[in-house]
């Protein structure tokens, strides 16, 4: 009888150690099979973040309300880093109605904080008699150019997208024609005298843009500063004519609105 048992025991020892090694290696498969599905996973993440990315790369955009300061950009935004992007851009000038509204208040007729020296003495009683400044009654807006140059970095790490600060340089030169003085009737109806305006704006701008199926669009406020520089017509009471250079430098604010398509 013991040596029965002694038997049973023995055969029983010897199917556990049959069975280990096929327990140890489906564990060792069922490792490996994890480590693959992670990795796997990993990859496909890592995929789908390229592939976002490539399309948010150059994005082309528009300034919808560009009219209102006579500005008329196409722009370009070009993605370098996932922190910095660069932006261009070049276009037409026209009438500046801001300008037109606000700017009055940079020239008073005689007192004129804009222009400091007239083609007659400055010790004679003469004055200007021609239209002021931005007075559109007779003289006529004409065809410029502007461009602008903007160096972005994005605080999120997503460029171009989520907060930004802008360091922008933006040269605008607004053109005019003006109808000369005619002695005889006392009117403007003369040949055509051409008239410039060039603002050369120094500005950082604080915005957010915002990006969807190939769509974007951003708002922006800024502030800094602006170099005012033109030539006036400008006729005395006495029939003297000719042009009046003008400088002057302000501080400018300013916000911005734009859509695009990005690619």
């Amino acid at each position: 009888m013991r040596e029965k048992k002694l038997n049973y025991l023995l055969l029983a020892c010897l199917a556990l150690s049959a069975f280990q090694p096929l327990f140890a290696q489906s564990r060792k498969q069922a490792r490996d099979s994890s480590v693959t599905i992670i990795f796997n996973e990993q990859k496909s993440t890592s995929a789908r973040s390229s592939k976002k990315g490539s399309s948010e790369n150059n994005i082309v955009k528009i300034a919808p309300l560009g009219f209102i300061s006579g500005q008329f950009p196409l722009l370009y935004e070009r993605r370098l880093t996932d922190v910095f992007t660069i932006q261009v851009g070049g276009g037409l000038t026209h009438r500046n109605y801001i300008r037109s509204a606000f700017g009055k208040s940079l020239y008073d007729g005689e007192n004129s904080s804009l222009i400091k020296e007239y083609p007659w003495s400055s010790n004679s009683s003469d004055y200007d008699m021609a239209p002021e400044l931005y007075n559109f009654d007779v003289r006529k807006p004409k065809m410029g150019y502007m461009y602008r140059v903007e160096p972005r970095v994005y605080f999120g790490g997503d460029a171009p997208e989520e907060n930004y600060l802008g360091f922008q340089y933006n040269f605008a030169r607004y053109n005019f024609s003006m109808p000369g003085y005619v002695a005889s009737t006392g009117e403007f109806k003369g040949a055509d005298k051409d008239e410039f305006e060039t603002l050369s704006d120094f500005m950082v701008h604080f915005g957010h843009q915002w990006l969807y199926d190939h769509i974007s669009m951003e708002w922006s406020s800024a502030i800094g500063l602006r170099q005012i520089k033109g030539s006036k017509y400008v006729v005395s009471n006495n029939g003297q004519e000719g042009f009046a250079a003008y400088n002057k430098s302000i501080i400018n604010f300013g916000i911005g609105f734009s859509v695009g398509y990005h690619f």
